[in-house]
Protein backbone atom coordinates (compact mmCIF):
# COMPACT_ATOMS: atom_id res chain seq x y z
CA UNK A 1 0.00 0.00 0.00
CA UNK A 2 1.22 3.57 -1.04
CA UNK A 3 2.05 5.44 2.24
CA UNK A 4 -0.04 8.89 2.08
CA UNK A 5 1.59 12.38 2.46
CA UNK A 6 2.00 13.48 5.52
CA UNK A 7 1.57 17.14 5.79
CA UNK A 8 1.97 17.68 9.33
CA UNK A 9 -1.38 19.07 11.37
CA UNK A 10 -3.35 18.51 8.72
CA UNK A 11 -6.58 16.20 8.09
CA UNK A 12 -9.11 15.65 6.22
CA UNK A 13 -12.59 15.75 8.09
CA UNK A 14 -15.26 12.66 6.46
CA UNK A 15 -18.38 11.77 6.84
CA UNK A 16 -21.22 13.96 6.17
CA UNK A 17 -19.46 17.06 6.92
CA UNK A 18 -16.10 17.06 4.75
CA UNK A 19 -13.01 19.69 4.50
CA UNK A 20 -9.70 20.29 5.95
CA UNK A 21 -8.95 20.04 9.57
CA UNK A 22 -5.81 21.42 11.45
CA UNK A 23 -4.67 19.33 14.77
CA UNK A 24 -4.24 22.88 16.56
CA UNK A 25 -8.72 22.71 16.79
CA UNK A 26 -8.44 19.22 17.90
CA UNK A 27 -8.99 19.18 21.67
CA UNK A 28 -12.00 21.73 21.47
CA UNK A 29 -13.27 19.31 18.60
CA UNK A 30 -13.28 16.51 21.32
CA UNK A 31 -14.91 18.87 23.90
CA UNK A 32 -17.86 19.37 21.62
CA UNK A 33 -17.80 15.63 20.45
CA UNK A 34 -16.10 13.50 22.71
CA UNK A 35 -16.61 10.62 19.68
CA UNK A 36 -14.35 13.01 17.66
CA UNK A 37 -11.16 11.38 16.53
CA UNK A 38 -7.43 12.41 14.75
CA UNK A 39 -6.34 9.28 12.68
CA UNK A 40 -2.71 10.59 12.00
CA UNK A 41 -2.21 7.18 9.96
CA UNK A 42 -4.70 8.45 7.40
CA UNK A 43 -4.76 11.90 7.95
CA UNK A 44 -8.80 11.83 8.55
CA UNK A 45 -10.50 12.75 11.45
CA UNK A 46 -14.02 12.56 12.25
CA UNK A 47 -16.61 11.39 14.69
CA UNK A 48 -16.26 7.66 15.45
CA UNK A 49 -18.74 6.31 13.40
CA UNK A 50 -18.18 8.48 10.37
CA UNK A 51 -14.25 7.11 10.80
CA UNK A 52 -15.01 3.42 10.96
CA UNK A 53 -17.19 3.79 7.80
CA UNK A 54 -14.17 5.12 6.41
CA UNK A 55 -11.86 2.64 7.32
CA UNK A 56 -14.63 0.08 6.12
CA UNK A 57 -14.49 1.37 2.77
CA UNK A 58 -10.83 2.14 2.29
CA UNK A 59 -10.51 -2.30 3.34
CA UNK A 60 -12.34 -2.30 -0.22
CA UNK A 61 -10.81 -0.31 -2.55
CA UNK A 62 -7.07 -0.55 -1.09
CA UNK A 63 -4.70 -3.35 -0.16
CA UNK A 64 -6.08 -2.99 3.62
CA UNK A 65 -6.42 -5.72 6.43
CA UNK A 66 -7.72 -5.60 9.77
CA UNK A 67 -4.99 -5.31 11.60
CA UNK A 68 -4.37 -1.97 9.66
CA UNK A 69 -7.50 -0.54 10.90
CA UNK A 70 -6.84 -1.91 14.68
CA UNK A 71 -3.47 0.02 14.32
CA UNK A 72 -4.91 3.03 12.94
CA UNK A 73 -7.60 3.30 15.31
CA UNK A 74 -5.06 2.45 18.15
CA UNK A 75 -3.12 5.07 17.59
CA UNK A 76 -5.91 8.04 16.91
CA UNK A 77 -6.08 11.04 18.67
CA UNK A 78 -9.19 10.88 20.80
CA UNK A 79 -10.38 12.59 24.30
CA UNK A 80 -9.72 9.16 26.37
CA UNK A 81 -6.37 8.07 24.44
CA UNK A 82 -4.95 11.57 24.95
CA UNK A 83 -4.89 10.75 28.53
CA UNK A 84 -2.18 8.34 27.53
CA UNK A 85 1.50 9.40 27.70
CA UNK A 86 2.34 7.78 24.92
CA UNK A 87 -0.21 9.23 22.37
CA UNK A 88 0.06 12.72 24.22
CA UNK A 89 3.52 12.83 23.73
CA UNK A 90 2.86 12.40 19.78
CA UNK A 91 -0.17 14.42 19.91
CA UNK A 92 2.02 17.32 21.23
CA UNK A 93 5.16 16.48 18.78
CA UNK A 94 2.64 16.80 15.89
CA UNK A 95 1.50 20.56 17.10
CA UNK A 96 4.84 21.54 17.28
CA UNK A 97 5.77 20.62 14.21
CA UNK A 98 2.73 21.97 13.02
CA UNK A 99 3.71 25.23 14.52
CA UNK A 100 7.23 25.00 12.93
CA UNK A 101 5.29 24.84 9.58
CA UNK A 102 3.29 27.46 9.75
CA UNK A 103 6.24 29.54 11.00
CA UNK A 104 8.60 28.37 7.79
CA UNK A 105 5.45 28.90 5.35
CA UNK A 106 4.74 32.23 7.06
CA UNK A 107 8.41 33.30 6.76
CA UNK A 108 8.79 32.10 3.14
CA UNK A 109 5.71 34.09 1.75
CA UNK A 110 7.21 37.14 3.27
CA UNK A 111 10.33 36.11 1.32
CA UNK A 112 8.62 35.95 -1.89
CA UNK A 113 6.81 39.18 -1.35
CA UNK A 114 10.25 40.91 -0.67
CA UNK A 115 11.47 39.62 -4.03
CA UNK A 116 7.96 40.48 -5.67
CA UNK A 117 8.25 44.06 -4.12
CA UNK A 118 12.18 44.49 -5.15
CA UNK A 119 11.15 42.92 -9.11
CA UNK A 120 8.39 45.43 -9.13
CA UNK A 121 10.81 48.27 -7.88
CA UNK A 122 13.10 47.45 -10.63
CA UNK A 123 10.09 47.43 -13.13
CA UNK A 124 9.03 50.91 -12.27
CA UNK A 125 12.68 51.94 -12.89
CA UNK A 126 12.89 50.52 -15.78
CA UNK A 127 9.81 51.96 -17.32
CA UNK A 128 10.84 55.42 -16.08
CA UNK A 129 13.96 54.96 -17.23
CA UNK A 130 12.40 54.24 -20.69
CA UNK A 131 10.15 57.28 -20.63
CA UNK A 132 13.10 59.69 -19.64
CA UNK A 133 14.75 58.55 -22.66
CA UNK A 134 11.60 58.08 -25.09
CA UNK A 135 9.13 59.59 -24.37
CA UNK A 136 6.91 58.99 -27.01
CA UNK A 137 7.50 55.16 -25.87
CA UNK A 138 4.55 55.64 -23.22
CA UNK A 139 1.75 56.91 -24.15
CA UNK A 140 0.60 59.19 -21.12
CA UNK A 141 -2.77 61.49 -21.42
CA UNK A 142 -0.92 65.08 -20.84
CA UNK A 143 -2.87 68.86 -21.18
CA UNK A 144 -0.84 69.26 -23.97
CA UNK A 145 -2.44 65.95 -26.18
CA UNK A 146 -5.74 66.93 -24.82
CA UNK A 147 -5.71 70.77 -26.14
CA UNK A 148 -4.21 69.22 -29.38
CA UNK A 149 -7.11 67.14 -29.92
CA UNK A 150 -9.32 70.05 -29.18
CA UNK A 151 -7.70 72.53 -32.01
CA UNK A 152 -7.75 69.54 -34.04
CA UNK A 153 -11.92 69.41 -33.44
CA UNK A 154 -12.64 73.03 -33.61
CA UNK A 155 -10.82 74.04 -37.01
CA UNK A 156 -13.86 75.15 -38.91
CA UNK A 157 -12.90 74.47 -42.28
CA UNK A 158 -8.95 76.03 -41.33
CA UNK A 159 -5.89 73.75 -40.87
CA UNK A 160 -3.62 73.58 -37.94
CA UNK A 161 0.08 75.06 -38.47
CA UNK A 162 2.38 72.41 -36.53
CA UNK A 163 5.54 74.39 -37.79
CA UNK A 164 6.89 76.00 -34.60
CA UNK A 165 4.84 73.53 -32.34
CA UNK A 166 6.85 73.45 -28.99
CA UNK A 167 6.89 69.90 -26.77
CA UNK A 168 4.30 71.59 -24.30
CA UNK A 169 1.78 71.89 -27.06
CA UNK A 170 2.13 75.93 -27.72
CA UNK A 171 2.97 77.74 -31.36
CA UNK A 172 0.62 76.51 -33.56
CA UNK A 173 -1.60 78.23 -35.60
CA UNK A 174 -4.87 78.44 -37.20
CA UNK A 175 -4.61 79.32 -40.73
CA UNK A 176 -6.24 78.92 -43.99
CA UNK A 177 -4.96 76.57 -46.49
CA UNK A 178 -3.96 77.46 -50.39
CA UNK A 179 -3.05 73.97 -52.36
CA UNK A 180 0.50 74.62 -54.00
CA UNK A 181 2.06 76.68 -51.50
CA UNK A 182 4.69 76.00 -48.64
CA UNK A 183 2.39 74.31 -46.26
CA UNK A 184 2.27 70.57 -46.96
CA UNK A 185 -0.07 68.41 -45.17
CA UNK A 186 0.80 65.63 -42.68
CA UNK A 187 -2.18 63.45 -44.53
CA UNK A 188 -2.96 63.31 -48.51
CA UNK A 189 -6.36 61.68 -47.25
CA UNK A 190 -9.24 64.04 -47.69
CA UNK A 191 -11.35 63.50 -44.43
CA UNK A 192 -8.44 61.90 -42.21
CA UNK A 193 -7.86 62.85 -38.51
CA UNK A 194 -4.38 64.55 -39.78
CA UNK A 195 -5.61 66.07 -43.49
CA UNK A 196 -6.05 69.37 -41.86
CA UNK A 197 -2.61 69.44 -40.09
CA UNK A 198 0.18 71.34 -41.88
CA UNK A 199 3.48 72.66 -41.55
CA UNK A 200 5.94 74.89 -43.62
CA UNK A 201 7.98 72.71 -46.13
CA UNK A 202 10.73 75.50 -46.47
CA UNK A 203 11.38 76.26 -43.04
CA UNK A 204 14.22 74.12 -42.22
CA UNK A 205 12.58 73.63 -38.41
CA UNK A 206 9.48 72.61 -39.39
CA UNK A 207 10.40 68.66 -38.99
CA UNK A 208 10.94 69.40 -35.26
CA UNK A 209 7.55 71.00 -35.00
CA UNK A 210 5.93 67.98 -36.63
CA UNK A 211 7.87 65.56 -34.40
CA UNK A 212 6.81 67.93 -31.43
CA UNK A 213 3.29 67.06 -32.69
CA UNK A 214 3.54 63.73 -33.32
CA UNK A 215 4.61 63.27 -29.70
CA UNK A 216 1.88 65.33 -28.45
CA UNK A 217 -0.43 63.12 -29.81
CA UNK A 218 -0.10 60.32 -28.29
CA UNK A 219 -0.66 57.73 -31.02
CA UNK A 220 2.40 57.22 -32.22
CA UNK A 221 5.79 55.45 -31.50
CA UNK A 222 9.39 56.54 -31.63
CA UNK A 223 10.35 54.19 -34.71
CA UNK A 224 7.41 55.95 -36.75
CA UNK A 225 8.13 59.14 -36.02
CA UNK A 226 11.63 59.02 -37.00
CA UNK A 227 10.55 57.78 -40.68
CA UNK A 228 8.13 60.66 -40.63
CA UNK A 229 10.22 62.89 -39.52
CA UNK A 230 13.34 61.79 -41.77
CA UNK A 231 11.10 62.34 -44.84
CA UNK A 232 10.16 65.96 -44.31
CA UNK A 233 13.82 66.72 -44.17
CA UNK A 234 14.24 64.82 -47.61
CA UNK A 235 11.74 67.15 -48.78
CA UNK A 236 8.96 64.02 -49.23
CA UNK A 237 5.40 64.75 -49.07
CA UNK A 238 4.26 62.27 -46.04
CA UNK A 239 0.93 60.72 -45.87
CA UNK A 240 0.56 60.11 -42.26
CA UNK A 241 -3.09 58.30 -42.73
CA UNK A 242 -5.52 55.62 -40.80
CA UNK A 243 -5.09 53.32 -43.74
CA UNK A 244 -7.07 50.16 -43.50
CA UNK A 245 -4.73 47.93 -44.97
CA UNK A 246 -0.90 47.27 -42.82
CA UNK A 247 0.43 47.09 -46.63
CA UNK A 248 -0.39 50.58 -47.92
CA UNK A 249 2.56 53.57 -47.20
CA UNK A 250 2.19 56.26 -44.67
CA UNK A 251 5.13 57.95 -46.62
CA UNK A 252 4.65 58.56 -49.91
CA UNK A 253 7.26 60.74 -52.18
CA UNK A 254 5.30 62.06 -55.67
CA UNK A 255 9.19 61.21 -56.95
CA UNK A 256 8.47 57.99 -56.19
CA UNK A 257 4.62 57.41 -56.02
CA UNK A 258 4.36 55.02 -59.54
CA UNK A 259 6.65 53.04 -58.19
CA UNK A 260 4.90 52.70 -54.79
CA UNK A 261 2.15 51.41 -56.59
CA UNK A 262 3.87 48.16 -57.28
CA UNK A 263 5.91 48.30 -54.01
CA UNK A 264 4.34 49.22 -51.01
CA UNK A 265 6.10 49.90 -47.92
CA UNK A 266 5.07 47.88 -44.80
CA UNK A 267 4.89 50.57 -42.25
CA UNK A 268 1.24 51.26 -40.83
CA UNK A 269 0.97 53.80 -38.44
CA UNK A 270 -2.00 52.73 -36.36
CA UNK A 271 -5.48 54.23 -35.65
CA UNK A 272 -5.17 58.26 -35.09
CA UNK A 273 -8.28 59.02 -32.74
Amino acid sequence: MKAPVVVAGRYMRVGEKKGPLVIGGAEKKMEEDSTFMYVPRFRVAGPEADIKAFLKEKQKTEDLDDKDVRDALKGAYTKSSLEKKSIREAFEQEIEQANEARAASTSTKAEMREVNLMVLVGLVKQYKEQKKNDPSSVRVVTKANVDIKSKLASLDGKVLDVTNMKRKGTDTKKVAFKDGGKKKRLSQQEGDTLYNVVYDSSNRSASAGVKNFLITHGSFDSTTIDKIVAAIKGGETVNVSRAKSPRRSPLVSPRRRKKQQSSDVDDILGDLE
